[in-house]
């Protein structure tokens, strides 16, 4: 792991200095994290416009029957997917009711419905983002984890990613 640390630092330093994902391996960790690099400061370019925050509501179906490993299990996926998200563009994400936002609370611009199984040897999790008011579907995704091995951070940064590029198009 090392080694390839090493090389991924030097490519992105090199050749990748303009890639649009930098692929982190981090100390201790064999599960790579993918991440969109912060706008280039050099002199040379000028300072980039600030983004309009994108807001996203997480939402998730109640669990029936009730599951308290399974709910475990999606409460640190969302909060993981919460922080996740922000890395990968411009969002504002809050895990409030998206039909019903608080009092003075702009309503979502999409919302991300989170759908989360489990049977005898995986964790299986079924995303839907959806443009709102008009619940448009703009991305629709399954992912499947060894219920073993999930890793709530890790899944979160796989969803993310692939949730934020599918959004930002």
């Amino acid at each position: 792991a090392f080694n390839v640390r090493s090389k991924l630092k030097a490519y992105y330093e090199r050749e990748g200095a303009a890639d649009p994902v930098l692929i982190v391996l981090e100390p201790g960790n064999y599960v790579p994290i993918f991440k969109i690099p912060p706008p280039s400061t050099t002199p040379a370019t000028r300072a980039p416009q600030p983004a309009k925050a994108i807001r996203l509501a997480l939402s998730s179906d109640s669990l029936t029957p009730p599951n308290p490993q399974l709910q475990l299990h999606l409460d640190s996926l969302l909060r993981a997917l919460t922080g996740s998200l922000v890395q990968f563009g411009p969002f504002h994400v809050t895990t409030l009711s998206p039909s019903a936002p608080a009092v003075g609370e702009t309503p979502s611009d999409f919302v991300i419905q989170c759908h989360i199984q489990q049977s005898q040897t995986q964790i299986k999790v079924d995303l839907q983002a959806r443009q709102s008011p008009n619940h448009y579907v703009v991305w629709a995704r399954s992912f499947a984890w060894d219920d073993a091995d999930f890793d709530p951070v890790h899944a979160a940064s796989q969803v993310a990613f692939q949730a934020s590029r599918a959004i930002l198009n």
